[in-house]
């Protein structure tokens, strides 16, 4: 997987735990933002091992801030 096909791939699983995370935080259910917020930096983890050059930190603030 070349460099830019891995930042698409990040990019999309980021959506769609940002959109879990939503979800999480609006009915109030702490332990479930939390396994979002484990498998977000589990994700990570794995992207940062696959390219050094990953960002990481900017991964984990586009999964649990909000865009707009």
């Amino acid at each position: 997987m070349t460099p830019s096909q891995r930042e698409v791939v990040a990019q999309r699983i980021a959506q769609v735990l940002r959109r879990a995370q939503r979800e999480a935080d609006a009915v109030d259910e702490v332990s479930e933002a939390r396994g979002i917020l484990h498998a977000a930096q589990s994700f990570a983890d794995e992207f940062a091992a696959a390219d050094p050059g990953f960002d990481r930190t900017r991964f984990i603030k586009d999964v649990t801030v909000d865009p707009s």
